[in-house]
């Protein structure tokens, strides 16, 4: 049970993960089932790293983006802080890896390339619609996570007007996923903005 504001998409995989150690008879399934969607974010952010990436191509070409992607992958992974993170019972990863997966959904749908201009030729609008969806879920495990996606997500849809609508209802949605059980469960609207507050003073 996190501080306000919470964290309920973390929390739930945390209660799945810690009712299966349990079942399994694994010894401190509260900490180990928090812990292990650490380590299983730690295992798919490599991947993630390297998809979005390898779109930041130069001059829209693909010549050495694979390479440039996987240094850039490298540089981020050889950081001791985040072999050390993936191994402990925190949603630090787990949210970075829905953010990121995020971020490299919206390069993907975008035709986001180096030079920071969007494709529109190559704009794949489901892909911007999943990003998007993503963007608003990463929230739900730690409120930080809009910092890191919501500017790209917001340009993408500044610029590219045919997905506007369907982005921002698809952000909206993936907010009410773990926004409406929040509240829910704080005991509506007034007791959550109280929780909150508290937390804030």
């Amino acid at each position: 049970q996190p501080h306000p504001p919470g964290y309920p998409i973390y929390t739930a995989l945390g209660k799945l993960g810690t009712a299966a150690l349990a079942r399994a008879g694994v010894a401190m399934p509260e900490v180990r089932g928090l812990a292990i969607w650490s380590a299983i974010a730690a295992g798919v952010l490599p991947l993630l790293f390297f998809a979005f990436f390898r779109r930041l191509r130069r001059d829209g070409t693909d010549d050495g983006a694979d390479n440039r992607a996987a240094i850039a992958t490298l540089l981020i992974v050889c950081n001791p802080l985040f072999w050390f993170t993936g191994a402990r019972a925190l949603s630090d990863l787990a949210g970075l890896a829905a953010a990121w997966a995020a971020l490299a959904a919206l390069a993907l749908g975008s035709g986001l390339d180096f030079s920071g201009r969007l494709k529109t030729r190559d704009l794949t609008p489901r892909w911007v619609v999943v990003g998007a969806f993503l963007a608003g879920l990463s929230i739900g495990f730690r409120s930080q996570m809009a910092v890191l996606t919501v500017p790209l997500l917001l340009w993408v849809v500044v610029v590219v007007a045919r997905v506007r609508l369907q982005a921002l209802a698809a952000m909206a949605a993936g907010v009410a996923a773990w926004a409406v059980p929040l509240v829910w469960f704080s005991g509506g609207p007034r007791r959550y903005l109280e929780a909150l507050g508290s937390q804030a003073g």
